[in-house]
C-alpha cells in the first residue's frame, strides 16, 4: 500500500514509518527543509522535501496513496501552522482525488 505521511521527525512518525517500511508499504514522507528523519536508505522510503506553502509538494506527497497519515506534535508546533497544514493537506487529497474517510 502507498501511505502520504506528514509529520516531522518525532517518535511517532518515525515509529509509523519504519514499521510501515519493514511491512514493505511505499513511504512518501514529507518533510520541511532541514529535518533528518534519520533513517537509513529504503527502497520503500521517499523523502518529500519542500515548504509548508508549497501545495506541490504536498500534491507529489498525497499522489497515488491510498492512506494519509499525519502526526503533528501540537506542543511543538505553532497552533496557527498546525491548521495551515492541515488544510494544506486536505486540499492536496482533493486534487489529487485521494479520498478522506
Amino acid at each position: 500500500m502507498r501511505i502520504a505521511v506528514f509529520g516531522g521527525i518525532g517518535r511517532l512518525a518515525k515509529e509509523f514509518v519504519l514499521s510501515a517500511v519493514s511491512s514493505s508499504h511505499e513511504i512518501a514522507w514529507f518533510l520541511q527543509p532541514g529535518d533528518e528523519p534519520g533513517l537509513t536508505d529504503n527502497q520503500h522510503l521517499r523523502v518529500v522535501r519542500g515548504a509548508t506553502n508549497d501545495i506541490s509538494k504536498y500534491q507529489e506527497t498525497v499522489s497515488g496513496a491510498a492512506s494519509v497519515f499525519v502526526s503533528f506534535d501540537p506542543l511543538h508546533t505553532d497552533p496557527r501552522q498546525f491548521v495551515y497544514q492541515q488544510k494544506m493537506i486536505v486540499l492536496a487529497m482533493k486534487r489529487e482525488s485521494v479520498s478522506r474517510l
